[in-house]
């Protein structure tokens, strides 16, 4: 343990180096922050020995971290691309604390009541959305945490299949990237899921051209779209196909983390089985070509739907246009002919940094490799998250 809080360190001071060259004006309050890291995971470790407490204190992090971030952002609105500079150093810092405390304590879903859940959402009042196997509602629970319910609606065979699939993926799951699992309720026809409430909602509605005020930076997009890569990469590590990646499927949070959710049409990929043939139904505009010809069902198929998503990013236009294009028509070819320029958002900044241009062209080809017709031919997830990382350090380095 003596050797993963050096090596924590050693983490924090180097990136304080890299950062402090471009950011000295600020290096004071990011070292602040760290500090208050520092201290407050020094207390969690101080009480590892009973787990609820820790489970507790985590959370108690979390938000504390979430504070902070609102107030670097509320604070300096006038300096938006600086402080997402040191909100990107810090971010990685937090990242790797929540590691150590994720190999620490694994929190077990709980099982509620019908009961609790009613009280929990006031009886369904606040529906928060509606996806093909069920309504989405906010809810509270007793001890004030705040969390999203899922009540699957498609007849009680239907719904319990779903119930089984999902409870059985993800309660084994935990990663910073992925929507966790709180609790959840079987209760007579009732089948109902409890999730983490991720409260910023999802990507594609931060990107809504009718979110013109505040369009997410490029920064804010590459981290977004690094985020997800790293979910899907984390999740076929452990042989789960997701098979429904969108961007109303990527949440993000107060700090503009985001989570990937949504794992209605998911499954558990069979040990040395190359693809599953399932019968899902796929999102219009992310629709696998492959899949479609052979439905046979493969990581690829989430490397796909993970291009059309890249596309979203770097266009701000949903997956199927007015015209009922899909946007994978409109704005690959472009991209192919090397005229970016001629489908990107201009919103973030009609006047990108040389950084800025640089990163966005490898997103596009890194796009552009993932919607490949051919599953084989496409980009590996692991590639995908490196080919983000660098485009991320291209854009923090201007």
């Amino acid at each position: 343990m003596t050797a993963l809080v050096f090596a924590g360190v050693v983490f924090v001071i180097i990136t304080g180096l890299a950062a402090a060259a471009k950011l000295a004006p600020w290096l004071s309050l990011c070292l602040a922050v760290i500090s208050m890291l520092f201290q407050l995971v020094a207390a969690a470790r101080g009480i590892m020995a009973d787990g609820q407490e820790l489970a507790g204190h985590v959370q108690t992090i979390l938000r504390v971290v979430h504070w902070i971030i609102d107030f670097f952002h509320n604070l300096y609105a006038r300096h938006r691309e600086d402080v997402e500079m040191i909100l990107s150093e810090v971010t990685r810092i937090i990242d790797f604390f929540l590691n150590l405390c994720a190999a620490w304590y694994h929190e077990e879903a709980e099982q509620y009541t019908l009961a609790q859940v009613r009280a929990a959402t006031n009886n369904f009042a606040d529906l928060i959305g509606q996806g093909v196997s069920g309504r989405v509602y906010k809810g509270t629970l007793d001890d004030g945490r705040k969390v999203a319910v899922k009540r699957l609606e498609d007849g009680l065979r239907r719904a319990e299949d779903t119930f089984g699939v999902e409870l059985a993926l993800l309660q084994p799951l935990s990663h910073e990237h992925v929507v966790r699992l709180v609790g959840s309720c079987a209760e007579g026809e009732h089948r109902i899921l409890v999730y983490e409430h991720v409260d910023k909602g999802t990507l594609r509605g931060n990107l809504d051209n009718n979110n013109a005020a505040a369009p997410p930076s490029w920064i804010t997009r590459v981290q977004v779209l690094l985020g997800a890569a790293r979910a899907i990469e984390y999740l076929h590590g452990e042989d789960v196909i997701h098979g429904n990646v969108t961007s109303a499927n990527i949440l993000l949070d107060r700090s503009l983390t985001p989570r990937v959710a949504g794992f209605g049409a998911s499954v558990r990929q069979e040990l040395g089985v190359p693809s599953e043939a399932v019968d899902i139904v796929q999102t219009e505009g992310y629709g696998d070509p492959e899949y479609d010809t052979t439905r046979r069902l493969k990581p690829a198929t989430d490397v796909y739907s993970l291009g059309v998503v890249m596309l979203e990013v770097l266009t701000g236009q949903p997956p199927v246009r007015a015209n009922n294009a899909t946007l994978v028509s409109w704005a690959l070819p472009s991209i192919q002919a090397r005229k970016l320029k001629d489908v990107l958002d201009w919103r973030p900044t009609s006047n990108p940094t040389p950084g800025q241009r640089k990163a966005l062209k490898m997103v596009a080809k890194t796009a552009a490799s993932c919607l490949c017709r051919d599953g084989d031919s496409r980009r590996s997830i692991s590639r995908v998250v490196k080919e983000l990382e660098e485009a991320l350090k291209l854009i923090c380095n201007g």
